[in-house]
């Protein structure tokens, strides 16, 4: 499987009889039409198989209707979400394609994020872990002063924390990760 990094999800359908007969017949058309393709015309050649896809998390083979489903299942569960395609895609390929997956996606959904180190950062400071309260706020010269004790976190253990059990990530394509929550 060849993952892209644009929201292209297209598969290689093709003739199963033409591929028995050691032939490939078949074309490349976008998944989300796949269960449509007639890659042969041959009356007694009528079923079809996609033998390759691009973009599409199955782990490998797949009839055209499967494609088709996941295609759809995929573009509107990134719509719904507001999600990157390519994140969606990330999520499955951590279920193996299981489209059933997606029904947890909008809860697991945490964002994009530049390193996995920023995304604990921000759950730290969310969190109120590193609030100072107003009453006790330091001042210097008429300025707040950070929490004091923020040069004493070691920011490195708190994201493996972080990403040890409740959290995950994946890469994204274009740059830094997709983080999920473990639901």
């Amino acid at each position: 499987m060849m993952t892209t990094t644009d929201d292209v999800m297209r598969v290689g359908v093709g003739c199963l009889a033409c591929y028995n007969e050691g032939r490939l017949v078949g074309e490349w058309v976008d998944a989300g039409e796949a269960g449509d393709c007639v890659p042969c015309q041959r009356p007694d050649h009528e079923e079809w198989w996609c033998f390759d896809v691009d973009g599409l998390p199955t782990g490998g083979e797949c009839s055209p209707d499967e494609a088709q489903r996941l295609a759809e299942s995929m573009a509107a569960c990134a719509e719904g979400t507001g999600a990157p395609l390519a994140a969606v895609r990330a999520y499955l390929d951590n279920f193996h394609g299981d489209v059933y997956a997606l029904d947890n996606f909008e809860e697991a959904w945490c964002g994009e994020w530049a390193s996995e180190r920023e995304y604990a950062e921000d759950m730290a400071e969310g969190c109120g872990y590193l609030s100072t309260p107003s009453e006790h706020a330091h001042h210097w010269a008429g300025q707040a002063v950070p929490n004091p004790l923020l040069s004493y976190i070691d920011w490195d253990a708190w994201t493996r924390d972080v990403f040890t059990g409740d959290y995950w990530s994946e890469r994204n394509p274009e740059g830094g990760v997709f983080v999920f929550r473990s639901v």
